[in-house]
């Protein structure tokens, strides 16, 4: 579940832009955001036209990269998150799914909820995510793919720079170091 609040409490605000600046920005661009939390990768996926993704793509990377993790956001979206967690008995769509990946993987991470436990989740601090923000998806290098008509590299060049520094690592490095990323 600290990957599901980590991904969403982003969201709420970045060193320069606080959640309504977010919100607007991506809604300026024509731009849906969806979180995407699955047992083998997590990230965000945008859905719009080309001619303002240049836009809503500046907006992912300072989610990418700067997450503020504000105590009084990361409440709210824990708050949210446990209202989720309270009401999957009751969703016809993921109880089935998280029933049958429960019963393939037992106590694995895998057979858990992506959106985590009441216990779990209501323990959690902004320090506590920031911090497993910082360890374990802030170092991790992103792998972006961009399906449809586009400019070209025009797209890309935005954000090249931030996905080549070096304090990134490939996620390679992650699985010979036995760590799972997410």
């Amino acid at each position: 579940g600290i990957t599901e609040l980590t991904l969403r409490s982003a969201l709420r605000g970045t060193k320069r832009s606080d959640s309504a600046s977010i919100s607007r920005r991506l809604e300026n661009a024509g731009v849906h955001l969806e979180v995407v939390n699955e047992p083998d990768f997590f990230g965000y996926t945008l859905h719009g036209l080309a001619g303002r993704m240049d836009q809503a793509i500046q907006v992912l990377v300072e989610v990418l990269q700067e997450p503020l993790f504000e105590e009084p956001e990361v409440a709210s979206e824990r708050s949210l998150q446990l209202n989720r967690i309270r009401t999957l008995p009751d969703d016809k769509v993921a109880l089935p799914a998280n029933l049958f990946m429960q019963s393939l993987f037992g106590d694995h991470a895998y057979g858990r909820p992506a959106v985590g436990t009441e216990d779990g989740i209501a323990k959690l601090t902004g320090t506590e995510v920031r911090a497993w923000f910082q360890s374990n998806q802030r170092k991790l290098l992103p792998t972006i793919f961009i399906v449809g008509d586009t400019r070209g590299t025009a797209l890309v060049a935005p954000i090249a720079e931030v996905v080549t520094n070096e304090d990134l690592e490939p996620r390679e490095r992650w699985r010979r170091r036995g760590q799972r990323p997410g």
